[in-house]
């Protein structure tokens, strides 16, 4: 067959529309066109991958992802299952059109251009990766479904933020994510990070050498996207190059000839090298206040001098054939908005810097991005800026529907942004959907509800697809054919041959079998019932943040925090403000937004109210609770716990007992804090005042005296105690020596040694058998610290050796309810998400090191931190050798 020429006939049945389907397809963004037939076919590996060599980009993406999902012997030339990628552009003729036909072992592959064939790829990846593919004796079960879809614009970009990125996997993680939601461009930011020829020491933060930023750039095309340059040449300092005396005021200095040849160009040159042929380069150049402030102190004209100083980049950057792009707000007053008579967004360019007159003086082919983050009905300022005779770009945040809606009408590109670092990108519920929500908008935004914030009706769904394709397992099934499933409860093992016995397991996620309907649970401590709750002081949040309260039942003020409990019935509170209803032992079960308030005080327990102000410090904190999921501790003013689990002691040889300050926090002057693995990069960050004691097995391991910044060790912590006007708990910590044995302490219904309490609550099952890779799906009650040690499993070995899999909170397990959002180690842990109940939890996967010796048992033993937020082990599966 002709590859170039397949027959439109292979879709001959009428496509319907569809958004649910869409969805039970697990394709992304929902398609225009989907079709699912009532049967099935049996995808056999291995598969074979056909195409044109025009076509080979995405045809070596596409072997390279089956290999991932199953197994590095799943590509072969001679397959039984055949893919097959062709250029159709008289059949498909929207630009990045694509249409698959996966009825049968022969799947077609067809696409207007190279985009539209990327993106065929990454829909059929999502398909075939979801839990509606399933294992049978025969292969891979696979329901008939036929797509045709097309974006409703062909300029879709999103900017990735990553002037403080440390870890470049994590940009490569939001790029894939990127390219599976069919986002056409990327503007890749590395910020000052990367090491130029130039001038190595003006690079800060995490270098990068050009070669490493060039490889993530180099995969980004791999896997379909087109990169944009950026970086900031203008002020933003704190994410830009700098040099005295060139950036001596806040930003570049434009009034200095020199400074071009001198600093900007050189530096522009050696990023182009790094982004490689491009068609825009993203210069930044928004909220340059404090050096325009400063020109204009000096009696400089600052619109001429900004004028000129986008036209001297604009010159450098045409004659390499790259078209420059700005932000808009040096270039609006906000006298603009009484003149179009509706908002304008953010307007930077008045009084005393007066930038906006820069707007008649700037070439006409530089593209401005207008940034705009409030949904409206309309935004008119684009339609000013387009009559202005510049191009525009557009670029909304949180809520895109409506700035992309409004600008897809009037042909204007658009470019989404998530103004925030890695891993925040994934683990904070307002910015995890943000990149779905963006693609759903750009690519097909008649598919969401008709509203001007339709992102309240979709958030969820955007998150759940984000999180199965950020955390889902990069594989489908297992490689071994005997598995044993174990029902933690009573221990039983029940030993199957798969796939001949698949129809005994009782669900598959993954292709991997799971029976959780006997779990083990170790409930969480329960803490101290409210009680004079009249001398409440401070608010101790699950994340060990300490917010003082402003008053106990009197009126709320602007900015403040005020606890409502009896006698009152209710708060009384206005609109302006978040409320949190929390139960008598401190558990978070009611939270209402902005919008509401007046609300009713639980018996016995009370609620938290507070101001949504200028500031809003307080406010915002209590917008990252969760219900059903997270605690919160009530103390007076001397630090005594009068609702919740009280802060932690540290135990000392000699009697001594320590209460602790906060954990993973800046230390005070005098204060005691215990520092967890994946703290800050896995250090202290503390300065030389103190001493810090590391402790791993309950052991003092070191003790530093006078030396800040500790190692956090992976299988222990670290106390630190500052030195300052009394140093009793650092004179203390300062007497320990290597091997003293430290204990952690709680008071719950009585004080609790959680150390000896651990020991009692011990799981163990008998396994006897070769284990080449264990599952554990545990999950917890109750909210802990990202990272902490909720407990560990440990393999025992017929020879007398052991293994330890350690499970950390955040990592290897969340609540089952509240909805708290994982930051997984890739390879390590994995999302399963059962829409049945429904439930997210994570699987912690470990592969054997000894998968030739047999497993006699393996046990749970719970941490202080289990211990605190209750561990549940849901299931247990071993792949058996």
């Amino acid at each position: 067959m002709n590859l170039t020429t397949i027959p439109l006939g292979l879709f001959c049945l009428p496509f319907i529309f569809a958004v649910q389907e869409g969805f039970s397809l697990r394709i992304f963004p929902p398609p225009r066109q989907a079709e699912v037939l009532g049967s099935s076919w049996q995808l056999q590996l291995p598969i074979k991958v056909e195409a044109p060599s025009v076509l080979q980009r995405p045809a070596e993406l596409l072997q390279k992802e089956l290999r991932s999902l199953f197994g590095e012997n799943a590509v072969s030339e001679k397959g039984k299952t055949v893919v097959t990628l062709a250029l159709s552009p008289s059949q498909l003729p929207r630009e990045e059109e694509y249409a698959i036909d996966a009825t049968s072992s022969r799947i077609f592959i067809r696409s207007h251009d190279l985009q539209g064939a990327f993106w065929a790829v990454h829909s059929l990846l999502q398909v075939l990766s979801s839990d509606i593919v399933t294992p049978t004796p025969k292969g891979w079960q696979v329901p008939r479904f036929r797509v045709r879809d097309f974006p409703e614009s062909n300029f879709r970009a999103f900017m990735l933020q990553g002037a403080w990125e440390k870890d470049l996997e994590s940009l490569k993680m939001a790029l894939e994510l990127l390219a599976r939601f069919k986002v056409r461009y990327v503007a890749v930011e590395f910020g000052p990070q990367i090491v130029l020829d130039f001038d190595p020491s003006i690079a800060m933060g995490a270098p990068f050498s050009k070669q490493q930023a060039k490889g993530v750039i180099d995969y980004a095309r791999s896997l379909g996207l087109e990169p944009i340059g950026y970086l900031n040449l203008l002020g933003h300092l704190e994410r830009a190059y700098q040099k005295s005396p060139y950036t001596d005021h806040g930003g570049i200095m434009v009034q200095d000839e020199e400074v071009y040849e001198k600093f900007v160009f050189p530096i522009l040159s050696e990023m182009l090298e790094v982004y490689g042929p491009i068609k825009w380069f993203h210069c930044g150049m928004d909220e340059a206040f404090e050096l325009f402030e400063w020109l204009s102190g000096q009696g400089y004209d600052c619109a001429s001098l900004l004028a000129s100083h986008i036209a001297k980049i604009n010159e450098f950057l045409k004659r390499k054939g790259v078209r420059m792009v700005i932000w808009h707000d040096m270039l609006f007053s906000p006298e603009l908005q009484a003149e179009i008579g509706a908002p304008i967004g953010p307007a930077n360019g008045g009084p005393p810097r007066n930038t906006a007159k820069a707007i008649e003086l700037i070439p006409k082919d530089v593209v401005v991005n207008y940034w705009f983050y409030e949904p409206l009905d309309a935004y008119p300022a684009l339609d000013w800026l387009k009559a202005k005779g510049f191009e525009v770009w557009a670029s909304p945040w949180h809520t895109p529907f409506s700035l992309v809606r409004y600008a897809q009408k009037r042909n204007i590109p658009t470019l989404g942004t998530i103004w925030a670092d890695s891993p925040h990108w994934y683990s904070f519920h307002s910015l995890a959907p943000v990149m779905a929500l963006y693609a759903w908008a750009s690519w097909h935004p008649q598919s969401a509800p008709e509203m001007t914030i339709p992102e309240k009706e979709i958030s969820h769904k955007a998150l759940q697809v984000t999180l199965k394709e950020l955390w889902g397992r990069r594989r489908k099934g297992l490689t071994s054919k005997r598995t044993l499933l174990i029902r933690p409860a009573d221990g039983t093992v029940l030993r199957l041959d798969l796939p001949q016995q698949i129809e005994k397991v009782p669900e598959r996620h993954y292709g991997i079998p799971f029976d959780f309907t006997k779990p083990f649970v170790i409930s969480p401590l329960k803490g101290k019932a409210a009680e004079n709750l009249q001398k409440a002081a401070f608010i101790l949040l699950p994340d060990g943040t300490r917010l003082k309260l402003d008053g106990v039942n009197k009126a709320r003020g602007e900015d403040e925090l005020t606890l409502y409990t009896s006698p009152l019935e209710s708060t009384g509170t206005n609109i302006y403000g978040v409320e949190v209803a929390v139960s008598p032992f401190g558990e978070v079960i009611e939270i209402s937004g902005y919008g509401s308030g007046n609300m009713l005080i639980p018996a016995g327990g009370f609620v938290l109210s507070a101001h949504l102000g200028p500031k809003s410090e307080k406010a915002n904190a209590l917008q990252r609770l969760l219900k059903q999921a997270d605690r919160v501790v009530v103390l007076d003013g001397e630090g005594n716990t009068l609702c919740g689990l009280s802060p932690f002691k540290v135990k000392l040889p000699d009697g001594n007992e320590l209460f602790v300050d906060g954990l993973n926090k800046e230390r005070g002057e005098d204060e005691l804090v215990l520092y967890l693995p994946n703290y800050s990069g896995g250090w202290t960050r503390t300065n030389q005042w103190g001493v810090e004691v590391i402790v791993v097995g309950g052991k003092v391991a070191d003790v530093r005296d006078w030396v800040g910044n500790a190692s956090i060790p992976q299988n222990g912590y670290v106390l630190s105690a500052h030195y300052g006007r009394s140093s009793e708990k650092a004179k203390a910590l300062a007497k320990l020596r290597k091997g003293d044995e430290v204990k952690v302490l709680i008071s719950a219904d009585g004080e609790v040694l959680l150390d000896e309490a651990a020991k009692k609550k011990v799981w163990e099952v008998k396994v006897r058998e070769k284990c080449q890779t264990l599952f554990f799906a545990v999950a917890t009650s109750y909210s802990s610290f990202l990272g902490s040690a909720l407990g560990e499993f440990i393999a025992n070995f017929a020879d007398g050796t052991e293994a330890v899999i350690p499970i950390r909170y955040g990592l290897e397990a969340l609540p089952l309810k509240g909805g708290h959002l994982p930051t997984p180690e890739r390879d390590k842990a994995w999302v399963v998400i059962r829409e049945v109940e429904p439930q997210r939890l994570l699987v912690r996967e470990w592969t054997n090191p000894k998968p030739d010796v047999v497993v006699e048992s393996i046990r749970f033993i719970p941490s202080p931190f289990g211990l605190t937020a209750g561990v549940q082990i849901l299931g247990v599966v071993a792949e058996a050798r």
